[in-house]
């Protein structure tokens, strides 16, 4: 628009037949214009740069919290079991450790909810035909349900258990954090789950209408399957790739 209407007034310029007097009016305006077109590009310049480093610190700031969570998640708690230590002495003692983790209900729900979000999409509302923002947005959430679907079964536990369902759509996401993040956690290293995580998944299956006749969901309970327990080598997957649901 800006660019047709400056073009408009360079034509215009052409046919001016200004006195002599105002010659020098028309150069100071057009000297303003060159001004106010600069400031407007220093502010396009300045405003790109804030949003650009706006966008890195969500990124950021997401991430930390997948590495704090998984740090919790997965810190290891002593046992109640003691093992005497190899050595003369009869009251010295080791305890041992387990990864029993610090998993509650809540998160066993977010699991369970951005499962039956992630393998069947949102739900439509509007008669089919009809398109509005909301539609919109639903389509947007429901190609990346099947971007995350497309990640190794690891990487898919961990995005399931550390966002929440609403933290991750469309509504509430960007495109370039969720893309940022979705590269983030399919390279990040394989963990140790506790066995609550499988067995929630599992339970599902049979619990959750929407999973039960998934054929998408039962290869993704294959693929769990196979996720080594290693939480110190770099994330690998099976045999032929990524699980291409």
């Amino acid at each position: 628009m800006l660019i047709g209407k400056s073009d408009r007034l360079k034509q215009k310029c052409k046919t001016l037949r200004p006195k002599e007097s105002q010659w020098s009016e028309l150069v100071g305006l057009s000297t303003q214009l060159l001004e106010a077109v600069s400031q407007m590009r220093q502010a396009i310049v300045e405003q790109r740069a804030a949003t650009t480093g706006a966008r890195q610190n969500n990124i950021e700031r997401h991430w930390a919290h997948v590495q704090a969570f998984k740090r919790n998640i997965l810190s290891t708690t002593p046992s109640p079991t003691t093992i005497p230590t190899p050595t003369p002495t009869p009251t010295a003692t080791a305890t041992t450790t387990t990864p029993t983790g610090k998993l509650n209900s809540r998160h066993l729900e977010t699991l369970r909810r951005n499962m039956v979000l992630i393998f069947s999409g949102p739900q439509r509302n509007s008669p089919a035909g009809s398109e509005n923002v909301l539609d919109s947005r639903k389509e947007l959430t429901a190609r990346r349900c099947r971007r995350i679907r497309l990640l190794s079964a690891h990487s898919l536990i961990t995005w399931g258990l550390v966002y929440s369902s609403t933290t991750w759509t469309a509504k509430h996401m960007g495109s370039t954090v969720f893309n940022s993040l979705l590269e983030k956690v399919e390279s990040d290293r394989i963990q140790e789950w506790p066995p609550i995580v499988s067995q929630t998944l599992n339970r599902l299956k049979h619990n959750e209408p929407l999973l039960r006749a998934c054929p998408e969901y039962d290869e993704f309970l294959k693929g769990q399957l196979l996720v080594l327990p290693c939480s110190s080598k770099p994330a690998t997957h099976p045999p032929g790739g990524h699980n291409h649901f």
